[in-house]
């Protein structure tokens, strides 16, 4: 008897050691490129549903200021343009109610790191506009 608890406790110690270990790992979030190709490529249900599935999701992107307009209802918006200062498009990605202290910082053309949460994505005149919400940003050189 005592001999079978042995081989018992070595039968799970063997098993438990044999058994592979796995680990959540941070899953990374999507990039805006996806998101603005697969604007272009699927029907109108298709990126309505696209879109709410984005909702939430955390993003950390670079992009450049294309302008800080002041809000309607006050604070301020930094419009940012996904592609580099001379490229033929418009801004992407809209960080709302931010103080003038923040807003005031930055410039046109600036690079900048940033991070956020998805509050909505929706198709502009055939652009992509993506509103982040609990947004931290850097300036970058």
């Amino acid at each position: 008897m005592k001999n079978r608890r042995v081989r018992s406790g070595a039968l799970a110690l063997l098993l438990s050691t044999a058994l592979p270990v796995t680990f959540a790992l941070p899953a990374w979030a999507v990039d805006f490129e996806t998101i603005r190709n697969n604007m272009s490529h699927m029907t109108s249900i298709a990126w309505s549903d696209y879109t709410r599935s984005l909702e939430g999701q955390r993003v950390n992107w670079i992009g450049w200021v294309s302008d800080v307009k002041e809000q309607w209802f006050g604070g301020y918006k930094l419009l940012i343009d996904m592609d580099p200062p001379g490229s033929a498009s418009v801004q992407d990605v809209y960080i709302e109610d931010l103080p003038k202290s923040v807003a005031a910082q930055f410039n046109k053309n600036q690079k900048v790191s940033f991070s956020g949460k998805i509050k909505s994505v929706m198709s502009l005149l055939g652009s992509c506009a993506v509103t982040l919400e609990d947004v931290t940003i850097s300036s970058l050189r």
